[in-house]
């Protein structure tokens, strides 16, 4: 028998130890902050299968082994407010191939090649590279961003990290003040912190996050993107204390773009920032100057055989005064220039950036840190490539200016070939030995440079427009000498537009080749089909358009050039699926549909214009380009009286806006009410006195008032521009012919045919004159047809219009016989080229022929005043 164990004593038992207050707590957290964890956890994962929010990255998967950019990943920077920030084409492979050198480019628009990306200076390196290294093979990826500033591109290289980068080429400077967290930003607001300004961006690359900032943003940044005009009252003065946590954040965002690189193994070159000090004066100046004084000297210096020199006395004593005026320093500068001291003038146009109050350009202290953060990373693999002084040392003054620069910051294509060639040494440097042919490689040409681009006329015309469109608004029409860059960037655009219909031939062979040199390049491919698209031959384009297509099945920009080439072919259905197609693949849908308006408007597609300019107006009226556009379709669709209307809105948003009094003075003219024509010309003339289109509405509204002279005289004016406007030319010798003065005219064209210029409009004016003139000094039918030989020389292929003056002098010669034959070939024209308008007129000449009437001896005789299109198109 077992015996009975006694119970344990209780005074055995250790009373249990309570749990301390603080070990309590910290359990609670870490139950908690798992509990909230997974709840963040499913919110997030229920949001991403709800469709809600998008990728944070800057990198998407375009196919199984590519990548593509990513145009939702501005929307954290930014907001959904405006249209998305697009990068530029990118293309890359996930798993870098063997034996391939990758480069990654990271910057703002200056390193992304605005106003035109397809010339990029890294584009200009890499036909550089491969011709100093044959048997290397390189990528070189574009990831730069328009607006973004070193918090954004910071984001963009921990991603490029990932993709088996061997170099980074950091270009960066100009938005550090005006980008997102800067001072002078106007989309989100000063970051004091920087760890809290990262936190804070780490939680908008969830959706939760981005569910938040909705919430609580609800789209509250500016509506519609409209470049520099955005930020005019945003000044920051030199001594602004935010300034000093713009620099060190610069300073920390480039540490962490070396640190990220060096985890990859890669180097990094940290280029400082060239802007254009000797051509663009400040944007705003202190107004403490005198301004009369200011603009007395800036007037005497127009004049470019002016020395300037007996300014700088006067000059320096008005900045002992007001030693902040950025305008100033501007034009003391220039004095200095002119009288050969270039060390004392460099510093004056130095000064003139930095005391500038709307800070667009990087500053010497941005430079400085940039060379700092170079010599501190050293030994990261991180080399300074000073761009600043390399540029300044190449241009022909001492400073860089219009040589390499169209505005500000932003290169020409000479300047991208200079930006290529100061990075190109070093990138040579850091290759692997005997990579290549040694450092001492012969760089190519320019010029060869370009025929390896495709950066033919057409596409210099191109660049040249869009800079015009950029230029063409605050704060560039209110700089000193604006008048005088747009004419000169005018005169290259026509300059370039007279050999364009010659080269086709030779341009061709350039695409063909750049193509055959390397046909993995998808810009090329672009441009080619492009062109291509240009000169009809719509099947071969839309086969380069498909080849951008398969490289990326996620680019809605080549759907939407694929639309393009159906639309050309006479497809219509399967463009209009195209662009739908476009429109559904687009993060922001307003923005494509406006951008479907704007190719039927360009088009002449009125109805369908206006139909896509409604719906996008619709999703977003806030955004006054869709405000634009759409007074725009409604004016090219006959509904003057609407696009007033729409117009009046637009011109109380933006009173200062000279585009918007333009386009009121050609809504008026529509409207046939030529008096508020003229009151609306003149107020755009008053805002900008070198408008020409303002000035031409005014000539043409003056002249439907019966005031004749006053007419002449804003001709005369336009007149004075070289090259003359063949609109314009046009138009005045019409209005001296309606007028009976047709010896003034014939003159005229006398004058201009001495000339050697363009002969077209003279020559064909003279043969009106010579056929129709009731006075018998002038009438001379015989002339006429020999004018009309002349003329035909000057066409490559039969012509409308210059088969219409033939039938005309013809006709007035009393060959009727002739005339009617000449008429019926130019009917087979006109119905070939599906032109309507042209055929009624020629069955109209047909009936006045066989009627066996002179062209002078009736009233009006068809085609008599029609103006060409052929000569309409080259004035635009």
């Amino acid at each position: 028998m077992t015996p009975r164990q006694s119970p344990p004593s209780s005074r055995n038992i250790s009373p249990a130890k309570p749990i301390p207050v603080r070990r309590k707590v910290i359990y609670a957290l870490a139950v908690s902050s798992m509990l909230l964890g997974l709840l963040l956890l499913i919110a997030e994962l229920g949001l991403a299968v709800a469709g809600y929010g998008h990728p944070g990255t800057f990198f998407l998967s375009s196919s199984a082994k590519h990548l593509t950019a990513n145009p939702q990943f501005p929307y954290r920077y930014f907001g959904k407010s405006v249209p998305p920030r697009d990068a530029h084409w990118v293309h890359l492979a996930k798993r870098k191939q063997e034996g391939s050198y990758r480069i990654f480019i990271l910057g703002g628009s200056a390193a992304l090649g605005v106003p035109r990306p397809d010339f990029h200076f890294g584009r200009f390196l890499k036909v550089m590279l491969t011709e100093a290294c044959p048997n290397q093979s390189f990528e070189i990826h574009n990831v730069a961003l328009t607006a973004i500033n070193s918090h954004v591109v910071r984001d963009i290289a921990a991603e490029c990290v990932l993709y088996e980068p061997d170099l980074m080429i950091v270009y960066l400077g100009n938005n550090e003040v005006v980008g997102p967290f800067g001072p002078g930003s106007v989309f989100e607001g000063m970051g004091d912190n920087l760890s809290v300004l990262r936190m804070s961006l780490a939680v908008k690359n969830t959706r939760i996050g981005q569910w938040l900032s909705d919430l609580v943003a609800a789209d509250s940044g500016p509506s519609d993107w409209e470049g520099l005009r955005m930020f005019l009252e945003r000044t920051v003065p030199r001594d602004d204390p935010r300034l000093a946590r713009v620099y060190d954040h610069l300073r920390a965002n480039l540490t962490a773009i070396c640190n990220s690189a060096e985890q990859a193994d890669a180097s990094v070159l940290l280029g400082t920032v060239a802007v254009n000090l000797k051509d663009c004066p400040p944007f705003a100046s202190s107004g403490t100057a005198d301004s009369k004084f200011i603009q007395e000297v800036a007037r005497s210096l127009q004049n470019p055989q002016a020395s300037g020199t007996q300014w700088i006395p006067e000059i320096r004593s008005a900045l002992a005064a007001a030693p902040e005026s950025a305008m100033l320093h501007y034009l003391l500068g220039q004095c200095l220039l002119r009288a050969g001291e270039q060390s004392a003038a460099t510093k004056a146009f130095a000064e003139a950036r930095d005391l500038d109050l709307l800070l667009f350009r990087a500053d010497r202290r941005v430079n400085e840190i940039i060379r700092e953060v170079a010599h501190d990373q050293a030994e990261k693999g991180v080399q300074l490539v000073d761009v600043a002084q390399a540029l300044a040392e190449s241009a022909p003054a001492g400073v860089p200016g219009n040589e390499y620069f169209y505005e500000h910051v932003h290169f020409n294509p000479q300047g991208q070939y200079a930006l290529a060639r100061t990075f190109f040494p070093k990138v040579i440097a850091r290759l692997p030995d005997g990579t290549c042919r040694g450092t001492e490689a012969t760089i190519p040409s320019f010029s060869r440079c370009c025929q390896a681009l495709a950066l033919t006329d057409l596409e210099k015309r191109g660049i040249l427009k869009a800079t015009l469109e950029l230029i063409d608004k605050p704060p560039f029409v209110d700089q000193l000498y604006a008048e005088d860059r747009r004419q000169m960037l005018e005169a290259e655009v026509t300059k370039l537009e007279a050999t364009l219909d010659d080269d086709q031939g030779e341009m061709a062979q350039v695409y063909e080749k750049a193509i055959e040199r390397d046909v993995t390049d998808l810009i090329l491919r672009k441009l080619t089909g492009r062109f291509l698209l240009a000169m009809g031959r719509t099947s071969e384009a839309a086969r380069q358009f498909r080849a951008l297509l398969e490289a990326n099945p996620t680019s809605a920009q080549a759907i939407l050039l694929l639309g393009e080439a159906s639309y050309a072919a006479g497809d219509y259905r399967r463009a209009r699926d195209r662009f739908d197609q476009f429109i559904d693949l687009s993060p922001d849908r307003a923005d494509a549909l406006s951008q479907i308006a704007g190719l039927y408007l360009r088009e002449g597609e009125r109805a369908l214009a206006l139909e896509f300019a409604e719906q996008a107006y619709a999703l977003r009226p806030d955004r006054l380009s869709n405000l634009r556009l759409l007074s725009q379709a409604l004016l090219a669709a006959g509904q003057a009286e609407q696009a007033y209307q729409m117009l009046q809105r637009l011109g109380s948003i933006r009173p200062d806006d000279p585009q918007v009094r333009r386009e009121l003075a050609r809504a008026a003219m529509q409207r046939k009410d030529f008096a508020r024509a003229v009151i609306d010309a003149r107020a755009c003339l008053k805002q900008r006195s070198d408008d020409r289109q303002a000035r031409l509405v005014l000539a043409m509204a003056l002249a439907q008032l019966g005031q004749a002279e006053r007419a002449l005289n804003q001709y005369a004016i336009l007149l004075k521009d070289q090259p003359i406007s063949p609109l314009v030319e046009k138009q005045f010798l019409s209005l001296l012919r309606s007028l009976g003065r047709d010896k003034q005219a014939f003159a005229w064209c006398q004058e201009r045919l001495k000339s050697g210029s363009d002969f077209k409009i003279p020559l064909a004016e003279l043969v009106l004159l010579q056929a129709l003139s009731q006075q018998s000094a002038i009438y001379n039918p015989h002339a006429a047809l020999l004018s009309v030989q002349r003329l035909e020389r000057l066409f490559k292929k039969p012509d409308l219009y210059v088969l219409e003056l033939r039938a005309l002098a013809e006709a007035e010669n009393g060959n009727f016989i002739a005339a009617r034959k000449t008429v019926e070939q130019a009917l087979l024209l006109a119905r070939k080229q599906q032109d309507r308008q042209a055929a009624f007129r020629l069955e109209q000449q047909i009936k006045r022929i066989e009627a066996g009437k002179k062209p002078s001896q009736t009233r009006h005789w068809p085609g008599a005043g029609y103006w060409p299109c052929c000569l309409r198109a080259r004035s635009r």
